[in-house]
C-alpha cells in the first residue's frame, strides 16, 4: 500500500474511533477549504529501524466547523481547549496511528505541537511529503507527512 494510501486510512481510523466522524469517499465537487488553524507536529526515531529516516514531521489543517464537531466527538467538554490546543491532541493520535501503520517495528519520539505558519513545518526541511486531504460533511481536513532525505 502506498503511503499517501496509508495516511488517508490513518486519518479516517483515528476521526472514526475518536471523534465519530466518518468521511466520504469520493470528495465530489467543493470549493477550496478554508483552514482556520493549522498545527505541525515533530517526531523522531529512537530505534535503530530505518522505516522513515530519522526524524521528520506530521502537519494538520482543518476546517473550524469539523474542527469543532471532532472536539465535540472526543472531549467531554470540548469549551475546555482551545481550537489550537485541540488540533494538536488530534495531531498526536494522528500520529501515532500514521507512523504505527507504516513503520509498526519501529519506536518513535513524538514532540510537542505547535502552531504552523505556511506550508511546511520549519523543521526539519522535508525532502518528500504526502498529503491526504479528507472531506467530512462538516468540512476539511488536510493531514502532511514530511519526511527528510
Amino acid at each position: 500500500m502506498e503511503l499517501q494510501d496509508q495516511l488517508w486510512r490513518a486519518v479516517a481510523r483515528t476521526f472514526e474511533c475518536f471523534c465519530f466522524l466518518v468521511p466520504h469517499e469520493d470528495a465530489g465537487e467543493r470549493t477550496t477549504p478554508e483552514y482556520a488553524t493549522a498545527a505541525w507536529l515533530p517526531f523522531a526515531r529512537v530505534d535503530g529501524a530505518e522505516a522513515l529516516g530519522k526524524e521528520g514531521s506530521l502537519t494538520l489543517r482543518a476546517e473550524p466547523e469539523l474542527l469543532q464537531r471532532a472536539l465535540e466527538g472526543m472531549l467531554d467538554d470540548p469549551t475546555e481547549v482551545s481550537p489550537q490546543d485541540g488540533l494538536g491532541e488530534l495531531a498526536n493520535v494522528i500520529c501515532g496511528q500514521v507512523l504505527g501503520d507504516v513503520a509498526p517495528e519501529s519506536v518513535f519520539d513524538l514532540g510537542s505541537p505547535s502552531a504552523l505558519d505556511g506550508e511546511t513545518p520549519p523543521f526539519p526541511a522535508p525532502a518528500s511529503s504526502v498529503k491526504a486531504e479528507l472531506v467530512f460533511d462538516d468540512g476539511v481536513i488536510e493531514v502532511g507527512l514530511h519526511l527528510p532525505s
